[in-house]
């Protein structure tokens, strides 16, 4: 009777498939960044290229030591909606302002700036490693047959692909097309681009803001992609937490 009823409880493939779908929510992000955001600091943020060393370091330094943290506190973790579920949402609400705001230059002094973006990278790299753990955790409770959770870690694997591809391609075309419609020529944009890569100071003002005003407007499309993503995966998707238990 037991063996019937795990067999019956097994998670079908679409619900397989919105897991994977998860992952598009943070995987997106954090690809963006990984591409978009040095060049962002140094052509529109105007931050000299040798803060950009601190501003990754010490993000990085940050996502190490929250994992140990994170995966302590995730374990300990025990509600009426599920272990992992609750770290999925609260960290992807919390992470999408945070997102954004990285892409807006503040009106302050060099070094108010530079502390300006290295809190905001790193209380997001937190963020997303905690919305990541929670996640990868999450095929654990999906099933515990072996093929039912390699074939959920399969899924999830190709949405993170499909995660940098899109999320890289959605940023570069909004950026470029924003730019390009409110500079008015292709020629123009262009040639701000050749500026850009051997001089950045050379940027006017009026196209620094343009491109501002396209990382803003391609990282709210981006969040909202992100919060679909995660709420297809919160709602289609079962914790099943206690289910080696019933067997």
């Amino acid at each position: 009777m037991a063996t019937t009823a795990g067999r019956t409880d097994r998670p079908s493939t679409l619900e397989k498939v919105c897991y994977g779908i998860g992952a598009l929510s943070y995987m997106t992000t954090l690809h963006v960044l990984n591409f978009y955001l040095n060049y962002f600091l140094v052509t529109v943020a105007q931050v000299p290229p040798l803060d950009l060393l601190l501003v990754g370091v010490l993000g990085r330094v940050a996502e190490i030591f929250s994992y140990p943290v994170l995966t302590s506190l995730i374990t300990r973790t025990d509600t009426r909606w599920g272990q992992l579920k609750p770290w999925i949402l609260g960290c992807t609400l919390v992470m999408v302002p945070f997102y954004m705001l990285e892409w807006y230059v503040p009106d302050v002094a060099p070094g108010g700036k530079i502390a300006y973006f290295v809190a905001l990278y790193i209380t997001e790299s937190v963020l997303n490693s905690g919305v990541t753990l929670a996640h990868r955790t999450l095929v654990m409770h999906i099933s515990d047959d072996s093929s039912d959770r390699e074939s959920a870690i399969a899924f999830r694997s190709a949405c993170g692909l499909i995660g940098m591809v899109v999320g890289v391609a959605v940023e570069g075309q909004i950026v470029v097309a924003f730019d390009g419609s409110l500079s008015g020529t292709c020629n123009h944009s262009n040639g701000s681009v050749n500026r850009t890569g051997s001089n950045v100071t050379s940027t006017s003002p009026l196209q620094t803001g343009r491109q501002e005003v396209g990382y803003l407007v391609a990282a709210g499309i981006i969040c909202l992609l992100a919060l679909i993503f995660a709420t297809i995966t919160l709602t289609t998707v079962r914790e099943r937490t206690g289910s080696a238990e019933s067997l």
